[in-house]
C-alpha cells in the first residue's frame, strides 16, 4: 500500500512539474486527445487484468478507477 501511494504522489508531482511548464493552450488539446482515448481504454485494461472475472467485477473495478481520477 505504501509503494503505491508513494508511486502517486511521485508521479502526480511529475506531472505537476512538466504542466507548469506548457501553455495552457497545448494543455487543453492535450487534455483533449487524452478525454478521447480513455474510454476506449478500459476494455483494454479490463480486459488484461481481469480476463476471467465476470463483467460484474469489471464495472465495480472501473467505477473505483474512475474515483480514483
Amino acid at each position: 500500500m505504501a509503494i503505491e501511494q508513494v508511486y502517486q504522489i511521485a508521479l502526480k508531482s511529475i506531472i505537476l512539474l512538466i504542466v507548469s511548464h506548457y501553455p495552457k493552450e497545448a494543455l487543453i488539446e492535450i487534455s483533449k486527445f487524452i478525454n478521447t482515448i480513455y474510454p476506449k481504454l478500459k476494455d483494454l485494461c479490463l480486459n488484461t487484468i481481469m480476463e476471467y472475472d465476470t463483467i460484474k467485477r469489471r464495472k465495480l473495478a472501473w467505477k473505483n478507477v474512475m474515483n480514483k481520477i
